[in-house]
């Protein structure tokens, strides 16, 4: 079975996205709550971590993970 390379470059890319979006939603999270409400939240790995998490238990239950 061959692949086409527009195949192979259009995974590469939507894994590239995947992988951005992994690593930046947390920290839009974090901007948005520190501009919304001042809670001086810092830009660090810890709260990273913590608002990945909670941004994966809120998809879940909000039937993002069936």
């Amino acid at each position: 079975m061959k692949v086409s390379r527009g195949r192979i470059f259009r995974i590469a890319v939507l894994a590239c996205v995947i992988v951005l979006a992994i690593a930046y939603l947390p920290l839009l999270g974090i901007w948005a709550l520190n501009t919304l409400f001042g809670l001086s939240i810092a830009y660090s790995l810890k709260t990273w971590f913590a608002s990945l998490l909670i941004f994966g238990v809120v998809s879940h239950r909000a039937g993002g993970g069936k």
